[in-house]
């Protein structure tokens, strides 16, 4: 890894990070890298990343998925050390109904890269479906 100690290092790593939840297989050795070692129940954190794809979790069946496109983001905080950056991705399905859902991505300044501190271990990035990304800058 290595993203710069920047907003748009922050933002790069959460959308980054966002890509990989999106594998039906994430890259369990990048995901070890990416999840804060000081994180509290690390391990919980790092199986709800890598065991469960997002969009199943949430309750979309992966062969009625067209197409899955990161199109925006916001950010809650930025800081020196700390950055909350939500990540808005669009799901389009087989009947060509869109969807929009949204990512929180908790990252703190540690070890020279943004790494992620999730606040709840079931769901590190606090995802939900949402009915807009009112509020979002497109990404383009």
């Amino acid at each position: 890894m290595c993203f710069s100690h920047s907003a748009e290092g922050a933002l790069f790593a959460a959308t980054h990070a966002a890509a990989e939840r999106l594998q039906k297989q994430p890259d369990v050795d990048w995901v070890d890298e990416f999840v804060s070692k000081r994180q509290e129940f690390r391990s919980l954190a790092i199986y709800a990343f890598t065991k469960r794809n997002l969009l199943v979790s949430l309750g979309y069946k992966l062969e009625e998925i067209k197409r899955v496109e990161i199109v925006g983001y916001r950010y809650d905080v930025f800081g020196y050390h700390e950055a909350l950056i939500y990540i808005g991705i669009r799901v389009t399905d087989d009947k060509d109904r869109v969807t929009y859902i949204t990512s929180l991505y908790n990252l703190k300044w540690e070890d020279k890269d943004w790494k992620l501190r999730p606040s709840v271990t079931d769901d590190p990035t606090e995802t939900r479906i949402v009915p807009n990304l009112d509020g979002y800058i497109s990404w383009r």
